[in-house]
């Protein structure tokens, strides 16, 4: 948690935090001359978008791996077997970070010395993290996240698991809150749809029980069943043209949501 120029402490959240690593790694690297041409930061397909424009801005690829580390470390693997790229971070939405080679699983103690070497720097400039997050968003545009797991235990849950995933793959939804969904990525066929077209597209990650609702502004809507839990997890991200704006959008989409699947509705404040 961080103070905002008001004095209130702002939440921020496993995106928000890896989105400020990334922007500290690159713009420290770059301002001194350690940039590799090559360079490649890893995230899920849970985790935002919000730093795509600046791996663009500073000439590093963004590549995706399905939800858990091991997929971040098998990258680095590859990295490490055929030279194409240079690792330089990876995370999750969860909190989960990695800025060095030596370990292949997300790691808390190299996370608090990166996020304390960025609250470091951006003090000395008289920033706080949240204001490094708001030159982020007026950058890269105003993100906000969020998770829903719902437990479902024993056999009843499993079937009501499926039972969901089916629907979402037998009819599926071409709106969350007013929004359109542009492209529907299902990961257990490894098939994306254009929808406005019809077109068709392979995926190149492994095939999963996955469905991913992508919309035009880089938001989306993902639901997939817990690999170790008896949990239906959805991750939410949207877009918005302030902070205000993006929370009224993000409570929309996960309404509309929750509710496409008979699932409780839960607003947070």
């Amino acid at each position: 948690m961080v103070r905002d120029r008001n004095g209130n402490y702002r939440l921020l959240n496993g995106n928000q935090v890896g989105a400020i690593l990334v922007d500290f790694i690159l713009s420290t690297r770059k301002a001194k001359g350690t940039l590799p041409p090559n360079g490649a930061v890893i995230k899920t397909i849970a985790t935002s978008y919000m730093i795509e424009p600046l791996c663009r801005e500073y000439g590093v690829e963004l590549l995706n791996t399905h939800t858990g580390f091991k997929f971040i470390g098998d990258k680095i693997r590859e990295f490490e077997e055929t030279g194409t790229h240079t690792f330089l971070f990876g995370y999750e939405e969860s909190y989960g970070y990695l800025g060095a080679t030596f370990v292949r699983d997300k790691d808390a103690v190299m996370a608090a010395l990166l996020v304390a070497e960025a609250v470091a720097y951006h003090k000395a400039h008289g920033r706080t993290l949240y204001d490094a997050l708001q030159a982020i968003w007026a950058k890269c545009g105003c993100f906000l996240e969020d998770l829903h797991s719902v437990t479902l235990p024993g056999k009843e849950g499993q079937v009501q698991i499926a039972a969901i995933m089916e629907q979402l793959r037998r009819e599926p939804p071409t709106s969350f809150g007013g929004i359109p969904v542009a492209y529907i990525d299902d990961y257990q066929v490894g098939v994306g749809l254009e929808v406005a077209t019809g077109r068709e597209y392979p995926l190149e990650l492994g095939k999963a029980n996955v469905l991913h609702f992508r919309f035009a502004d880089r938001g989306f809507v993902m639901v997939r069943p817990s690999g170790t839990e008896p949990k239906l997890k959805i991750y939410f991200s949207v877009t918005g043209k302030n902070e205000t704006d993006a929370h009224r959008r993000l409570e929309a989409v996960k309404a509309d949501a929750l509710r496409m699947m008979n699932l409780p509705v839960v607003n947070r404040p």
